[in-house]
C-alpha cells in the first residue's frame, strides 16, 4: 500500500493509492477526488494543491478548498489558458523527468529555473532567498530578474537593438546578425564578403524602422529582411540616430561623420576641428540643449552643429576618456570612463566625478532604469545607483550584482546596454548576453552576522561568548568569520581593543593582538560589504580576559628595573623578537593572500585560450587541449599549495626545485604552442646550474613567461622566440626571460587601440609577491628592459 501524507493547518491530507483523503477530528470525513498522473503539493500559505499533467507544457493545478476540488490554473503549450485564481508560488519538486524544473506563479509559468538540476527539495533562507537540494549538492536560485542566454546560440554578442515591429536583433562581433521573432531565432552570417565581418557597438534605428549596424568596413542597413551596406570607407565603432534632425552619426577612427536620410555625408568632425578623443569615437549622444557629445578612449568633446564649433573636455588622467554615455530622466548626461563615472554639470560647464572607491575602475557601460536607478558596470559586475537619493541629497547608494547574486556575466560589454519597448534591459558581456527585468529586481536590505572563528588557531565553539587567553599570554591571533547569504563582494573587517582606535578596513579575516593588559577588556569587530546596502557596519563585541602573573603586572617593572636591570633588558629584547616574529607571520599571510588572487587569474587565462575552439565546435581538438590543460592546472595547484608553506628563505618546505618550476612552465608553453601553432619557438639554456638541487619560490617565473607570450609574441606577424637563460655565479642565480616580441610600449598601444579594455593583474601580483618574499628573508631583485625589438626580464636570487 502506497501512503503519503501532509498536514495542512489542522487537517491531515493523506494519499492511499490514487485517492486523497481528509482526516479531521480523529476520523476520515471526506474523500477527495484525485485524478491520475497528478502530484500532491503544499503551498506556502498552507493550502493543498495537486497537479494533473500530460507533460510539463500541458497541465492543470487544483486546489482543495473545504473538501472541494477547484481548478485554479490551466496551462496549455506552456502558457496560461483561462482565468488564474492561484495565490501561491508552486514548484514541482519531483525528480520525474516530464515535470522537473517547472515553477508556477500567479503571474506566469517558469521553465528550467533549476538549470537541469534534479530536485529533491526547495527551501528559503532567512533573507527569503531560494535554495534547491539535489543529489550533487545545494544550489541557490536567484530571483533578481536576470536571464542569461545560451552563449552557444548567441555567441560574442556586442550589441542589441529592437525594431519597430518588436523584433530583437543581436550583432555578434565575429558571427554576424541574429534576429529573434516570436521566440524564433534566425541567424544571418552576413560573411559572404570580408567587408561584412567584425560588428561593433551601439546600432541605431530611424523613424521608418530601418536599423543601422556599425561594421569594420562601414555601416550596414537592415530594412525588414533586406541587408545593404550603405556606407563604407571607414570602420565604424558606433552609431547614433538623431530622430529630431534626422541625422545618422557614425563614430570612426579619430572622426565622427553625419549622414542625411539619403545617406549622403553632410558633416565630418575630425582633427581639423581639433577633435581630441583618442584613436576612435566610441560613443555619441545628444543633450537637451542640442549639443552632440563625442567620447573616445582618450577624451571627450562637445559639438555645436549649427555653429560648427567644438570644445574638448579634460577628465582626470591624461589617457582618460568616455567609453559609454546615457541621458537620465532629468536630461543629465552621464559618461562611463576608464577611471570611473562622470556627469556633465551644465551650469558650471564642467564634469563631476562620482568619488566612490567601488567605481574607480573602468566603466564600460552606463544606462538608466526608468527614473529610479542608474546602472553602471565594473569589470566584476554591475552596480545600481539610487538616482532618487542622489538627486535629493547627493548620497551614493550602491547595490552590487555579480555571479554571487544573479548576474553571471564576466566583464560587461562596452556601450552594451539597451532598453527595449517592454522595459527590459539587455546587457552584453564577455561571456553571456543578459536580460534584466526591472520589475523583478530585488534591492532590499541584507543580513550580515560576524562571529569569532579561532583564537591562536584553536577553533571556538559556535556559541562562544568570551575569549580567555592562556595564563601569561598577552598576544593572540584572532580569526573572524562572516555569515551573509547574499554576499556579492568579499567582507571587509575592522577591529579594535577596548577604547583604542579602529584598524584600517581589511579583507584579511584575522587580527594580530599584542601587548594586551591584564584583566578584562573587550574586543570589537565590525564588518561591511562593498556594494551591499547595510544601514551601518555590523559590530560584534566579545569580552577578552588576560591573566598575567604578578611579575608581569605593570607595577612590577619599575621595581624590577631597580634590582634587575640586566634581566629587564633581556626581557625587552625577547619581547622585541616576538613582535618581529609576529610581523614576519603577517607578511606570510599576505603572501598567501596574493597567491589566492593569482590562482583564478591563471586558470581563467588558460580557459580563455580554449574558448574559440569550443565556440567553433572543434570538439575533438578542444577535448585534447582540455586533457593537456588538466595536467597543467594540476601542476599549478601543487605549486600553489607549496606557496602557502613559504615562511622564510631558509625553510625549504615551502619552495620547489628549479627543475619543477621549468617543467610546469614547459607544460604551459606547450599548451600555448598547440593553441597558437607556429607563433613562436621556445628555448631553455642553463650554465653551471643543478636544476634538481636549486630551490626557488613556486610560480615565480610563470607570470613573466605568460606576459611574453600573450603581449609580446602573439601580436607578431612573424614567428617569434621565447628564451629562458639561467646561470649561477657568486651565490647568485641569474634568470633572464627574453622575447623578440613587439615590446611593452607597442603592446600597450595595441591594447588601447582595440576599442575595448582588459588589464591583466598577473605581473602586478607577482611583483607584490616578490616584495613580500624579500621582507621575510629572500633576496630577489627584478628589472625589465623593453624596446620595439623585444623584452628582457632579469631576475637575480641571492643565496
Amino acid at each position: 500500500m502506497d501512503i503519503g501524507f501532509s498536514k495542512i493547518n489542522h487537517t491531515l491530507i493523506f494519499r492511499i493509492g490514487e485517492n486523497l483523503y481528509q482526516f479531521n477530528n480523529e476520523r476520515v470525513e471526506t474523500l477527495i477526488w484525485k485524478p491520475a498522473n497528478s502530484w500532491f503539493l503544499q503551498g506556502k500559505s498552507g493550502q493543498a494543491y495537486f497537479y494533473d499533467f500530460t507533460d510539463k507544457y500541458n497541465f492543470s493545478v487544483f486546489e482543495v478548498i473545504d473538501s472541494e476540488v477547484v481548478e485554479s490554473v490551466r496551462v496549455q503549450n506552456g502558457q496560461f489558458s483561462g482565468p488564474v485564481s492561484l495565490k501561491d508560488t508552486l514548484y514541482l519538486t519531483s525528480t520525474s523527468v516530464p515535470i522537473a524544473g517547472v515553477c508556477v506563479t500567479p503571474e506566469t509559468v517558469i521553465y528550467d529555473f533549476n538549470h537541469d538540476v534534479q530536485l529533491n527539495y526547495i527551501l528559503r533562507d532567512r533573507d527569503n532567498h531560494l535554495w534547491i537540494g539535489s543529489e550533487d549538492g545545494l544550489y541557490q536560485i536567484f530571483e533578481n530578474g536576470f536571464t542569461a542566454y545560451d552563449k552557444t546560440k548567441l555567441p560574442q554578442i556586442w550589441a542589441v537593438i529592437e525594431g519597430l515591429d518588436g523584433d530583437m536583433w543581436f550583432s555578434s562581433y565575429l558571427f554576424g546578425l541574429y534576429h529573434q521573432k516570436n521566440n524564433t531565432l534566425k541567424h544571418y552570417r552576413t560573411d559572404y564578403e570580408n567587408q561584412m565581418a567584425n560588428w561593433y557597438f551601439h546600432p541605431s534605428g530611424d523613424a521608418s524602422g530601418r536599423l543601422y549596424f556599425p561594421n569594420a568596413y562601414g555601416i550596414v542597413m537592415v530594412d525588414g529582411e533586406k541587408f545593404r551596406k550603405v556606407l563604407s570607407g571607414h570602420y565604424f565603432i558606433t552609431t547614433y540616430y538623431d530622430l529630431q534632425d534626422q541625422l545618422l552619426w557614425g563614430g570612426a577612427s579619430m572622426r565622427a561623420v553625419a549622414f542625411d536620410t539619403q545617406m549622403r555625408k553632410v558633416r565630418t568632425v575630425d582633427r581639423e576641428q581639433y577633435l581630441n578623443v583618442g584613436n576612435n569615437v566610441l560613443t555619441i549622444i545628444k543633450d537637451t540643449a542640442g549639443f552632440y557629445w563625442f567620447g573616445g578612449g582618450g577624451g571627450l568633446a562637445r559639438y555645436d552643429y549649427k555653429a560648427d564649433t567644438l570644445k574638448n573636455y579634460t577628465l582626470s588622467g591624461q589617457s582618460n576618456g568616455a567609453l559609454t554615455s546615457c541621458k537620465d530622466h532629468k536630461g543629465r548626461i552621464w559618461f562611463g570612463c576608464r577611471q570611473g563615472l562622470f556627469w556633465y554639470n551644465a551650469e558650471a560647464d564642467s564634469l563631476v566625478r562620482i568619488e566612490r572607491e567601488e567605481l574607480s575602475d573602468a566603466v564600460n557601460m552606463v544606462t538608466t532604469i526608468d527614473s529610479t536607478w542608474l546602472l553602471v558596470s565594473q569589470p566584476f559586475g554591475i552596480y545600481l545607483i539610487d538616482l532618487i537619493r542622489y538627486y535629493q541629497s547627493a548620497e551614493v547608494i550602491l547595490h552590487l550584482f555579480n555571479e554571487k547574486n544573479g548576474f553571471i556575466g564576466i566583464e560587461p560589454g562596452q556601450d552594451g546596454a539597451y532598453t527595449d519597448s517592454r522595459g527590459h534591459i539587455w546587457l552584453t558581456t564577455s561571456t553571456e548576453l543578459i536580460r534584466l527585468d526591472p520589475s523583478k529586481l530585488k534591492t532590499g536590505r541584507h543580513s550580515l552576522t560576524v562571529r569569532l572563528d579561532k583564537v591562536n588557531n584553536i577553533k571556538l565553539p559556535f556559541t562562544s561568548d568570551r575569549i580567555t587567553l592562556k595564563r601569561n599570554q598577552n598576544s593572540a591571533v584572532i580569526n573572524f568569520d562572516a555569515i551573509c547569504f547574499n554576499c556579492p563582494n568579499p567582507v571587509e573587517f575592522s577591529w579594535r581593543v577596548g577604547a583604542g582606535n579602529w584598524s584600517a578596513w581589511q579583507e584579511e579575516d584575522y587580527a594580530i593582538l599584542s601587548g594586551l593588559t591584564d584583566g578584562h577588556t573587550k574586543l570589537y569587530i565590525q564588518a561591511r560589504v562593498k556594494g551591499l546596502p547595510l544601514d551601518s557596519p555590523v559590530i560584534t563585541e566579545l569580552p577578552l580576559f588576560v591573566r598575567m602573573a604578578f611579575y608581569r603586572q605593570p607595577w612590577f617593572w619599575p621595581s624590577l628595573f631597580v634590582f634587575l636591570t640586566a634581566g629587564g633588558a633581556l626581557t625587552l629584547i625577547f619581547a622585541f623578537l616576538r613582535v618581529k616574529k609576529a610581523d614576519r607571520e603577517s607578511k606570510v599571510f599576505q603572501v598567501q593572500a596574493i597567491q589566492s588572487q593569482m590562482n583564478p587569474h591563471f586558470i581563467f587565462n588558460v580557459l580563455a585560450s580554449l574558448q574559440s575552439k569550443i565556440l567553433n565546435n572543434n570538439i575533438q581538438q578542444a577535448n585534447f587541449y582540455l586533457v593537456r590543460m588538466a595536467d597543467l592546472i594540476r601542476g599549478f595547484l601543487d605549486a600553489s599549495a607549496n606557496t602557502g608553506m613559504v615562511v622564510h628563505a631558509d625553510d625549504q618546505s615551502g619552495q620547489i626545485t628549479l627543475a619543477q618550476e621549468l617543467k610546469m612552465i614547459g607544460g604551459f608553453v606547450d599548451l600555448q604552442q598547440m593553441i597558437f601553432p607556429d607563433k613562436f619557438d621556445y628555448l631553455v639554456n642553463m650554465e653551471d646550474v643543478d636544476a634538481e638541487n636549486e630551490l626557488v619560490p613556486p610560480m615565480l617565473l610563470q607570470p613573466f613567461v605568460e606576459n611574453s607570450i600573450r603581449h609580446g609574441l602573439l601580436p607578431l606577424q612573424n614567428k617569434g622566440m621565447l628564451r629562458i637563460d639561467i646561470r649561477k655565479s657568486d651565490n647568485r642565480l641569474h634568470i633572464e626571460i627574453s622575447d623578440n616580441g613587439v615590446g611593452m610600449r607597442k603592446a600597450k598601444d595595441l591594447q588601447a587601440a582595440s576599442g575595448f579594455r582588459y588589464i591583466s593583474r598577473g605581473r602586478e601580483l607577482t611583483l607584490k609577491r616578490i616584495e613580500l618574499l624579500n621582507k621575510i628573508g629572500f633576496n630577489i631583485t627584478f628589472s625589465t628592459e623593453s624596446n620595439d625589438k623585444g623584452t628582457v626580464v632579469k631576475i637575480i636570487i641571492l643565496r
